[in-house]
């Protein structure tokens, strides 16, 4: 499946749509936040008025409008599943799937249903995830997730735009909360040097749930919640002197050699000829083709960031 510009400018198109709602509920302009100008009894001093403040005369107006633009599925819904992490003893399977432009990233079911599209910018630092449905061709309202590099692009930090939690109690002050944070790494082995990376995410309770890195519900991340994480390593391939190369066993699910290929386990974990104990398995197995394996204590868009942090991987 190849994602064309079209696709990209429909998610841009229902971002614009939704904005158009709020400037006509508050008035004209091309402010983000235009004043009130007293119409509203709580902005009578020309204060910006809040996200879920209306002037009074227009207030049954705007829940029509609003309930329009649900009908378009333009309403936003909790992103949990993809952040809950699998089930124990459980694996979930996926593709990804590669624009020619390599610019687009779709995370499919193995039967091809779109999960999450990620857009990468322009020099490739950032990520943007959005949530797709089963439309043709797939839509959502905005980026569900971000994926930041810093400037020497070898670190890199996934948050979810809004956090969970903080919507579950009706939290107004929501903040990103994050989910991942992945160091890269050059390592010799052998006569050759391979691309290596460390995998820092929050603590997955007994419960299932995680321990959140939000900083209105618990602190700004990993150092201020009691350090509640859960540290992932890249399992090493060894060198064959023989065949001049890097190889490791990927268990029948890579079909195709690849610097992007790798395997996570948890840290201290000896995996062998367990695959189950391998957490995140991301392979080649077509020109712009990849499978995509996770199993506890990573979720789908933990998984899915950490192989889009290996594109520019050569």
């Amino acid at each position: 499946m190849v994602l064309s510009v079209g696709e990209i400018a429909w998610f841009q198109q229902l971002g614009t749509a939704v904005s158009s709602v709020r400037e006509k509920v508050w008035g004209g302009g091309s402010d983000v936040a235009p004043r009130c100008q007293g119409i509203h009894p709580t902005c009578a001093d020309g204060s910006p008025p809040r996200f879920w403040d209306a002037p009074q005369d227009l207030r049954e107006w705007r829940t029509f409008e609003l309930a329009d633009a649900m009908e378009q599925g333009l309403s936003r819904e909790l992103t949990t599943h993809f952040v809950e992490p699998v089930r124990i003893g459980d694996e979930q399977r996926f593709l990804v799937r590669r624009s020619e432009n390599r610019r687009e990233y779709l995370l499919t079911t193995e039967q091809g249903d779109p999960l999450l599209l990620a857009q990468a910018s322009v020099d490739g630092g950032k990520f943007d995830l959005f949530v797709a449905g089963s439309n043709d061709p797939p839509i959502a309202l905005g980026p569900a997730f971000d994926l930041q590099a810093n400037a020497t692009r070898d670190e890199w930090t996934l948050r979810s735009m809004r956090c969970e939690q903080c919507e579950y109690r009706a939290t107004r002050a929501s903040m990103p909360r994050e989910l991942a944070r992945v160091s890269h790494y050059r390592e010799e082995i052998g006569s050759s040097k391979a691309w290596c990376m460390d995998v820092t995410i929050p603590e997955v309770r007994k419960d299932g749930s995680c321990a959140s890195w939000c900083p209105v519900c618990c602190g700004t991340g990993a150092a201020d919640t009691g350090n509640k994480s859960t540290d992932l390593v890249m399992r090493r391939p060894t060198w064959n002197s023989r065949a001049k190369a890097l190889t490791l066993d990927f268990f029948g699910r890579c079909s195709q050699a690849s610097a992007k290929n790798i395997q996570l386990k948890v840290s201290g974990e000896a995996v062998g000829k367990d695959v189950s104990k391998v957490a995140c398995l991301f392979g080649k197995t077509d020109t712009n083709t990849f499978t995509l394996d996770v199993r506890r204590p990573l979720g789908t868009v933990q998984a899915f960031a950490v192989a889009l942090t290996t594109a520019h991987w050569c």
